[in-house]
């Protein structure tokens, strides 16, 4: 029998709630949280009981601040003095967990966990909008100079709009439940873990159902010859998103940086990948073509 997991984490930042309630729900059935990381929750087999869990967004919250911050430091040992293990984090999301039924709460108050919650999740848009107005401005001048939209380019532009429209209406919803319940009973709402992952789920799915279809469409339209670049280009790809994501993780556990170098440092070589990958790419096809 398997006594190790991971899961993909499909929660939001305004969906900490649901993952808290997905956690303890896994206590029961006999695992036990033991490390969080930007993608995966790593789960281990241990006897069926309640462990109760706080999943916390700080002031501030960012994948590019470093967890070894004063702020952050000084919140985990206030956490382990009360009695909470800290399991880790996306960057967002904080884990804490005890297998004490009588621990004190360690969760901020309601209010600010609002506010907290809602910078923090503005802010993931924020860092997002910037690649997506850049590829929406891309596709939508290739659209422009083949004067249609009904190509895979306008299908590109169709589904960034989309994904747009849905995090930003599935987040307002989100706000307008929450503001109706402070002001009802001063609590957040308290969401069923369930109904959450199976619409994330969901999204994520047929997100990358629509970008596998407008690959493969891409991809019938780029010349033979170039063909055969384009599949080890995209692995190269997604390896460089696996580092990337090493990086960063990197960056936040073992370093003291200041949330601007962290940046600096990460999107410096991140750009520099890129570009070199690109004129690789481009060279090796030129070269394959011109021989």
């Amino acid at each position: 029998m398997k006594n190790k997991k991971r899961v993909l984490c499909f929660y939001q930042v305004y969906e900490n709630d649901a993952l808290k309630n997905y956690l303890e729900d896994m206590a029961l059935k006999g695992w036990k949280l033991t490390k969080f990381n930007n993608f995966f929750l790593h789960f281990c087999s241990c006897a069926p009981h309640r462990i109760r869990y706080c999943v916390e967004v700080m002031t501030a919250a960012s994948p590019f601040v470093s967890n070894l911050s004063p702020t952050l430091t000084e919140y985990r040992d206030f956490c382990r003095d009360a009695g909470w293990d800290y399991a880790g984090t996306n960057g967002y999301l904080h884990v804490f967990c005890t297998d004490d039924m009588e621990a004190l709460p360690v969760e901020t108050d309601s209010q600010e966990r609002f506010h907290n919650i809602c910078r923090a999740a503005v802010g993931v848009y924020r860092t997002f909008s910037l690649l997506f107005l850049i590829l929406v401005f891309l596709n939508a001048q290739i659209c422009y100079q083949k004067r249609t939209l009904l190509c895979p380019h306008g299908a590109v532009i169709a589904f960034l709009l989309g994904c747009a429209a849905w995090a930003a209406g599935d987040f307002l919803m989100w706000k307008k439940k929450a503001q109706s319940s402070l002001s009802h009973t001063g609590a957040l709402p308290s969401m069923d873990w369930k109904p959450v992952y199976q619409k994330n789920a969901l999204a994520y799915c047929l997100a990358l159902m629509l970008a596998g279809a407008m690959f493969f469409a891409t991809f019938s339209r780029v010349p033979s010859d170039a063909q055969v670049f384009i599949i080890p280009y995209l692995i190269i790809y997604v390896f460089l998103l696996l580092v990337f994501s090493w990086l960063i993780h990197l960056l936040r556990e073992k370093y003291a940086f200041s949330k601007t170098t962290n940046l600096v440092i990460y999107w410096g070589i991140a750009l520099f990948m890129c570009i070199v990958v690109t004129t690789a790419l481009v060279a090796a096809i030129f070269w394959y073509v011109a021989r």
